[in-house]
């Protein structure tokens, strides 16, 4: 039960980083692994060293990184293809984590 447990987690981890729009919220996570919500958030972090939302958003970062170097897609797009519903929150968690714009970091490279 904890290596299948282990290896849904890695799957789901990887996932993050791969498709992060396909992402479920961490309720459906914890659902999809057969735990509870907060058991999932603690099982995760000590499976990791980080919480669930941070890897998250650390996947979207990531994932829009290489699409702001390798497409022409709007920052809109961009957006959307990585998972967010509101391009403004996007471009904020994105500053945050980049210490940049989308736009000022799609210039840069």
């Amino acid at each position: 039960m904890l290596i299948e447990r282990n290896g849904k987690l890695t799957e789901l981890k990887s996932l993050m980083y791969a498709a992060p729009c396909e992402v479920p919220d961490v309720g459906t996570m914890a659902e999809r692994i057969g735990m509870s919500y907060s058991g999932f958030q603690h099982f995760y972090k000590k499976m990791f060293g980080v919480a669930v939302m941070t890897d998250v958003i650390n996947g979207r970062v990531e994932y829009a990184k290489r699409l702001l170097c390798t497409t022409n897609l709007t920052v809109a797009e961009v957006a959307e293809q990585c998972g967010y519903r509101n391009e403004y929150h996007f471009m904020r968690q994105f500053r945050e984590k980049v210490g940049k714009t989308p736009t000022e970091y799609r210039k840069s490279i």
